[in-house]
């Protein structure tokens, strides 16, 4: 069993070179790394693939995808699915921080020792969404997630600290994790969410599809807002709202494909 990992970027070379140096540092075996570069400058580009011999050389593959605007996350995801060779991928936002000696191996013994396994992540949640959220008009913060659980470095800042895996509902997009069968027999990232809910869509669809999803207590740091906040990426979804105005339109998808499945509100 192989594990790839496909990421995105739009621009934010420093950080995605932070990224793959830890990925090189902390991973045990071999891997695969799909760079989707969408919407990063000529010279950017030019950056990121001097780089590639190097990596080769410590043990990382890197397929470079280039892409002249941003897509958002969903779509670029999804070039990197079609792209990526291994049977595990890993779904990894490029300001994700791994920690943890051999994570990769503690991943792919996980989907070996649990066939029922949909999503796997770092950062996981036990319930999703107001318990009469379909009861009353629609309010974006019925979708919340509660009993939050991780093994970030800040994990008490964002809920409880785990130290064993714990069977979850949904799980964080800076890191999704599943079989490439899956994600393919899934079709992938719904791309009517550009780059907000398609994390809690995908582990709802591995529910739907009889799995299981788990947080793995994984040591990660996630710097966070590195692409979703950047002037050059907001400009150009500024018809959409830029960044607030993806986010609300997110949430009401993801409201209605959802109704009358009997899948929310959702609590293991």
């Amino acid at each position: 069993m192989k594990l790839s990992v496909v990421t995105a970027c739009c621009g934010a070379t420093e950080i995605t070179f932070r990224f793959l140096n830890e990925l090189m540092e902390r991973t045990g075996e071999p891997l695969e790394v799909v760079i989707v570069s969408n919407g990063s400058t000529e010279e950017e580009n030019f950056e990121m693939k001097s780089w590639q011999a190097g990596f080769e050389q410590r043990g990382i593959h890197i397929v470079f995808m280039e892409r002249p605007e941003p897509m958002g996350s969903t779509r670029a995801f999804n070039l990197g699915i079609g792209a990526a060779h291994g049977e595990i991928l890993a779904l990894l936002h490029n300001d994700l921080m791994i920690r943890q000696t051999c994570w990769d191996v503690q991943v792919m013994e996980w989907f070996l020792m649990h066939p029922e396994t949909g999503v796997v992540g770092f950062h996981g949640a036990k319930q999703l969404g107001a318990a009469d959220i379909y009861r009353r008009p629609y309010e974006l913060h019925q979708l919340g997630r509660g009993d939050t659980w991780s093994n970030m470095e800040d994990a008490e800042a964002h809920g409880a600290r785990a130290s064993e895996p714990k069977e979850v509902v949904t799980l964080d997009g800076m890191g999704l994790i599943a079989r490439a069968e899956d994600l393919r027999a899934w079709g992938g990232l719904d791309e009517r969410y550009v780059h907000h809910m398609y994390d809690h869509d995908l582990c709802l669809m591995a529910r739907q599809a009889g799995r299981k999803n788990y947080l793995v207590p994984i040591r990660v740091r996630h710097v966070s807002g590195q692409t979703a906040n950047m002037p050059r990426y907001n400009e150009h979804f500024a018809a959409q709202g830029r960044d607030a105005g993806i986010h609300a339109a997110a949430h009401l998808a993801f409201y209605e494909k959802w109704k009358g499945t009997g899948m929310l509100p959702a609590r293991v």
